[in-house]
């Protein structure tokens, strides 16, 4: 199965609780499988804290030194950070596959300003937190 194009917004609270928004495209079987590949990616994308997995609508706006990605509930707003001689932070070729995990491959770095989720059964609103951005990389294993 075929995942190119299927975004995911993964909002959660300190790992006490995980709410997965997946593109609004995706079918039945996409939306499962994106879902269940997360786990590999970081250790609080447990299952078991999973309160709802919904398909809707995800905006996702690039600009030069910022980035907005939204949903209906949410909305995060992050700004690039800048280190030496105004270059972006950025850490790259991670040594795979043992850290963090072998999909994660190169980091930049953002500061938050603002993260909101205004749900019906959660909220909060942050602002100057850290954030980043990792390209993932993610295949099914020969004859998988």
């Amino acid at each position: 199965m075929r995942l190119d194009g299927v975004d995911v917004l993964a909002v959660y609270r300190g790992g006490d609780w995980i709410k997965f928004y997946v593109t609004g495209e995706a079918d039945d079987a996409q939306t499962e499988a994106a879902v269940k590949l997360l786990p590999t990616f970081e250790d609080f994308f447990t299952i078991e804290n999973v309160l709802e997995v919904k398909n809707a609508p995800i905006s996702v706006e690039r600009f030069p030194e910022r980035m907005t990605i939204s949903t209906p509930n949410t909305r995060a707003e992050i700004q690039l950070m800048k280190g030496k001689n105004g270059k972006p932070i950025k850490i790259e070729n991670l040594p795979a596959p043992d850290f963090p995990a072998p999909p994660l491959r190169d980091h930049t770095q953002y500061r938050t300003v603002v993260l909101k989720h205004d749900a019906e059964d959660k909220q909060f609103e942050y602002t100057g937190t850290n954030g980043f951005t990792a390209r993932i990389e993610a295949a099914a294993p020969p004859g998988g």
